[in-house]
Protein backbone atom coordinates (compact mmCIF):
# COMPACT_ATOMS: atom_id res chain seq x y z
CA UNK A 1 0.00 0.00 0.00
CA UNK A 2 2.74 2.01 0.98
CA UNK A 3 4.99 1.59 -2.13
CA UNK A 4 1.57 2.10 -4.27
CA UNK A 5 1.11 5.69 -2.65
CA UNK A 6 4.93 6.49 -3.11
CA UNK A 7 4.98 5.79 -6.61
CA UNK A 8 1.48 6.94 -7.33
CA UNK A 9 3.09 10.19 -5.91
CA UNK A 10 5.81 10.49 -8.04
CA UNK A 11 3.62 10.08 -10.98
CA UNK A 12 1.53 12.57 -10.17
CA UNK A 13 4.46 15.00 -9.67
CA UNK A 14 5.93 14.29 -12.77
CA UNK A 15 2.87 14.80 -14.42
CA UNK A 16 2.38 18.24 -12.64
CA UNK A 17 5.60 19.26 -13.60
CA UNK A 18 5.47 18.03 -17.25
CA UNK A 19 1.60 18.21 -18.36
CA UNK A 20 1.09 18.04 -22.14
CA UNK A 21 4.27 16.01 -22.27
CA UNK A 22 5.63 12.61 -22.54
CA UNK A 23 4.93 11.57 -19.26
CA UNK A 24 4.73 7.95 -18.97
CA UNK A 25 8.07 6.27 -20.38
CA UNK A 26 8.96 3.53 -18.10
CA UNK A 27 11.51 0.44 -19.44
CA UNK A 28 9.88 -2.45 -18.24
CA UNK A 29 6.13 -3.08 -17.79
CA UNK A 30 3.93 -1.48 -14.79
CA UNK A 31 1.18 -1.80 -12.43
CA UNK A 32 -2.54 -1.05 -13.23
CA UNK A 33 -2.70 1.95 -10.80
CA UNK A 34 0.19 3.28 -12.73
CA UNK A 35 -1.37 2.62 -15.59
CA UNK A 36 -4.64 4.06 -15.26
CA UNK A 37 -2.86 7.33 -13.57
CA UNK A 38 -0.90 8.27 -16.67
CA UNK A 39 -3.70 7.55 -19.39
CA UNK A 40 -6.03 9.89 -17.22
CA UNK A 41 -3.29 12.55 -17.24
CA UNK A 42 -3.40 11.68 -21.43
CA UNK A 43 -7.25 11.82 -20.84
CA UNK A 44 -6.61 15.00 -19.29
CA UNK A 45 -4.21 16.92 -21.37
CA UNK A 46 -6.76 16.12 -24.76
CA UNK A 47 -9.76 17.61 -23.36
CA UNK A 48 -7.47 20.77 -22.99
CA UNK A 49 -6.82 20.91 -26.44
CA UNK A 50 -10.29 21.22 -28.07
CA UNK A 51 -10.69 19.01 -30.99
CA UNK A 52 -8.02 16.84 -30.50
CA UNK A 53 -8.08 12.81 -30.40
CA UNK A 54 -5.85 10.53 -28.34
CA UNK A 55 -4.50 8.55 -31.01
CA UNK A 56 -3.48 4.97 -29.56
CA UNK A 57 -1.13 2.63 -30.86
CA UNK A 58 -0.46 -1.06 -29.47
CA UNK A 59 2.77 -2.35 -31.12
CA UNK A 60 3.72 -5.86 -30.91
CA UNK A 61 7.38 -7.09 -29.86
CA UNK A 62 9.64 -8.93 -29.91
CA UNK A 63 8.41 -12.77 -30.35
CA UNK A 64 4.50 -12.16 -30.71
CA UNK A 65 2.93 -13.38 -33.74
CA UNK A 66 -0.75 -12.97 -32.61
CA UNK A 67 -2.16 -10.35 -34.76
CA UNK A 68 -5.50 -10.45 -32.38
CA UNK A 69 -3.20 -9.04 -29.56
CA UNK A 70 -3.55 -5.18 -30.99
CA UNK A 71 -7.52 -5.76 -30.45
CA UNK A 72 -7.15 -7.56 -27.06
CA UNK A 73 -5.31 -4.81 -25.74
CA UNK A 74 -7.44 -1.96 -27.58
CA UNK A 75 -10.55 -3.53 -25.64
CA UNK A 76 -8.81 -3.50 -22.22
CA UNK A 77 -8.71 0.00 -22.08
CA UNK A 78 -11.39 1.11 -24.85
CA UNK A 79 -14.48 1.12 -21.70
CA UNK A 80 -12.28 2.99 -19.87
CA UNK A 81 -12.19 5.94 -22.52
CA UNK A 82 -15.99 5.43 -23.88
CA UNK A 83 -16.74 6.88 -20.11
CA UNK A 84 -14.70 9.46 -20.12
CA UNK A 85 -16.48 10.51 -23.38
CA UNK A 86 -13.07 11.53 -25.01
CA UNK A 87 -12.30 11.30 -28.90
CA UNK A 88 -10.12 8.56 -29.75
CA UNK A 89 -8.66 6.56 -32.46
CA UNK A 90 -7.18 3.50 -32.44
CA UNK A 91 -4.23 2.01 -34.49
CA UNK A 92 -2.06 -1.21 -35.08
CA UNK A 93 1.48 0.00 -35.67
CA UNK A 94 5.04 -1.44 -36.56
CA UNK A 95 6.85 -3.96 -34.33
CA UNK A 96 8.95 -2.96 -31.81
CA UNK A 97 12.34 -4.62 -30.43
CA UNK A 98 11.84 -6.18 -26.90
CA UNK A 99 8.58 -5.82 -25.12
CA UNK A 100 5.64 -4.62 -27.15
CA UNK A 101 3.92 -0.97 -26.60
CA UNK A 102 1.32 0.83 -26.06
CA UNK A 103 1.37 4.51 -26.95
CA UNK A 104 -1.05 7.36 -26.73
CA UNK A 105 -0.38 10.89 -28.79
CA UNK A 106 -2.14 13.91 -27.49
CA UNK A 107 -2.10 16.77 -29.61
CA UNK A 108 0.05 14.63 -32.34
CA UNK A 109 2.91 14.66 -29.56
CA UNK A 110 3.52 11.28 -27.77
CA UNK A 111 2.20 11.41 -24.06
CA UNK A 112 3.15 7.62 -22.97
CA UNK A 113 4.67 4.97 -24.16
CA UNK A 114 4.14 1.99 -21.75
CA UNK A 115 5.64 -1.47 -22.17
CA UNK A 116 3.68 -4.72 -22.58
CA UNK A 117 4.63 -8.51 -21.49
CA UNK A 118 5.01 -10.41 -24.15
CA UNK A 119 2.24 -12.50 -24.98
CA UNK A 120 0.37 -10.36 -22.45
CA UNK A 121 -3.74 -9.35 -23.36
CA UNK A 122 -3.61 -6.70 -20.95
CA UNK A 123 -1.41 -3.32 -20.49
CA UNK A 124 -0.79 -4.01 -17.13
CA UNK A 125 -0.39 -6.32 -14.46
CA UNK A 126 -2.08 -6.33 -10.83
CA UNK A 127 -5.58 -4.86 -10.29
CA UNK A 128 -7.10 -1.16 -9.96
CA UNK A 129 -10.55 -2.80 -9.28
CA UNK A 130 -12.09 -0.93 -11.85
Amino acid sequence: MIRTLISTSLILLLAISTSAQSIGTPDKPINCEDFQALLDFAIIDSEKLEGTYLIIITRLGTGETDKRLHRLRHYYVEDYIQKRKVQYVFAAGERVKGFGRFEVYVGGRLNMSIPIKKGARRLCHGSTGA
